[in-house]
């Protein structure tokens, strides 16, 4: 039992303070025991002379399922869990010779057979006179695991930078200096290692082009991805090489870096040159092709047109003119695939045009009064739509000159034609004397009508023919399904 200190001369004083320093001793004592208990680490409180445990907290007897009272009384290299760390008793001496001492990425095994990291901290301090050791022992399995996947990354970066097969440089997005160089870059262009690193990027006359000064960096720093193409590099040699540069800007460790890929396209720049060549030829082959297809047809409308003027039968010549006007909507079709500037399509505003205006100087329509009207706005049609769609404008123009204007002195011929995605309609319309209704495309006996039922059907098409105010043919002719295309 504690003694009371008391004075003679004022016991009360001396009972106070003594009361006093009971009550700070007692607060002290709840606060330790408060946090020993509540601590998410484990602790283990040893004799620093002995090495007997002489307390464990519960968190630490939770973290390895074993009870208080199999470790409480035991020394500590008596306990076989901690046998990497004090294996005997010599081997704890440094714990009782050091203030302090840290094991890290220690293993240790639970109860039920888990294995668990944890890094061991020791510490030495008085207790009333007394050497006592605290042993910390934190579970650092999942800080382990995020190292490791930490360590994995970073090795899997590096083997990727240090194999990549395109020049990599790593530049540091405040200042633009070098802070990395990959061994492919460096054997790329033969110039040293050394050569790069710690140098701003406009500084290495390589990159002229891409950063010629600090003002023109602010793009790289700016912008999150650049490509440059077909830019020349020279080498340490002297040989000049093309390449495709690639800056990307990301964040590491809450900095800002910028990663330049450097590919080397010389090879594909030669294969693209020599493709380029190869279609410039081929483009000029086939302009010629269609030329000379061309004046083939012209040679045989000018045949047709000599057998015209040597025969007198009305009938005769007007059957040798509707087939030298059809001589002549294919020519036209070609002259307009080699003046175009693609080989492929033709412009069916400019096209219908030329055809018309060549009908109605065939017909001396115009002589006539009758105007001549185009609807059309760039629609591009290929080769395989435009030839048939051709002879089909010029039997439906050749039927209207004919007779839908007989016996009058005016009158509108017009051509519409409008695009959406699926389709193509085509109208040609005239405000004529009409067609009887009894007139169809499948009871035609005349050659220029059974035409357009037959080129409609090539092109997969339909027509339909309006009778009111005079005589309309509505031709919906479908796009082609890409997809089955590819197929």
């Amino acid at each position: 039992m504690d003694t009371i200190p008391t004075s003679p001369d004022n016991p009360d004083r001396d009972f106070k303070n003594w009361k006093k320093a009971q009550d700070l001793l007692l607060a002290s004592e709840t606060r330790y025991r408060r946090l020993f208990e509540a601590a998410h680490d484990g602790i283990l409180i040893l004799d620093a002379e002995t090495g007997q445990i002489v307390d464990a907290n519960p968190f630490l007897i939770n973290l390895l399922g074993f009870s208080r009272e199999q470790f409480l009384g035991k020394k500590i290299w008596e306990i076989g869990l901690f046998k990497d760390i004090v294996a005997n008793k010599d081997n704890f001496e440094e714990l009782q010779q050091k203030e302090s001492i840290r094991y890290e990425n220690l293993p240790l095994e639970t109860a039920d057979g888990r294995n668990i990291a944890v890094e061991f901290v020791s510490n030495v301090y008085l207790v009333n006179d007394k050497k006592v050791i605290q042993c910390n022992i934190r579970d650092i399995t999942e800080r382990k695991k995020i190292e490791d996947a930490l360590n994995a990354t970073e090795t899997r970066y590096r083997r990727l930078f240090e194999t990549a097969q395109d020049g990599i440089l790593i530049l540091d997005a405040e200042t633009g200096q070098i802070v990395e160089v990959n061994p492919f870059f460096i054997a790329f262009l033969g110039f040293s290692r050394e050569e790069f690193l710690g140098k701003k990027i406009w500084e290495i006359g390589l990159f002229k082009d891409i950063v010629a000064n600090k003002d023109n960096f602010e793009e790289l720093q700016q912008k999150e991805s650049i490509r440059y193409e077909n830019l020349p590099l020279e080498t340490a040699d002297g040989r000049k090489i093309a390449v495709e540069f690639v800056s990307n800007v990301y964040l590491v460790n809450d900095k800002k870096v910028i990663q330049c890929n450097i590919r080397d396209i010389t090879e594909r720049k030669k294969l693209a040159d020599l493709v380029n060549v190869s279609l410039a030829e081929k483009e000029i082959l086939l302009k010629e092709i269609h030329h000379r297809v061309k004046n083939n047809l012209q040679i045989i409308s000018s045949m047709l047109n000599m057998q015209i003027r040597k025969i007198d039968d009305p009938r005769t010549i007007d059957t040798l003119r509707d087939s030298q006007n059809r001589v002549q909507s294919l020519a036209l079709v070609h002259e307009y695939l080699y003046r175009g500037k693609d080989l492929a399509h033709i412009d069916l505003k400019n096209y219908i045009t030329a055809l018309g205006k060549g009908l109605f100087q065939s017909y001396e329509a115009a002589k006539q009064g009758v105007r001549f009207d185009v609807n059309i706005q760039d629609i591009y049609v290929d080769i395989n739509t435009s030839i048939p769609l051709g002879l089909i404008s010029n039997e439906l123009i050749t039927n209207s000159l004919k007779y839908a204007f007989r016996d009058r002195k005016d009158g509108t011929l017009t051509i519409t034609a409008i695009e959406d995605p699926q389709a193509l309609t085509f109208m040609v319309a005239d405000n004529g004397i009409g067609m009887s209704p009894n007139i169809t495309l499948e009871n035609q006996t005349s050659l220029g009508l059974r035409l357009v039922h037959s080129l409609t059907g090539q092109l997969n098409g339909t027509v339909i023919i309006d009778h009111t105010e005079g005589t309309k043919f509505v031709l919906t002719i479908p796009k082609p399904d890409k997809n089955k295309e590819k197929v």
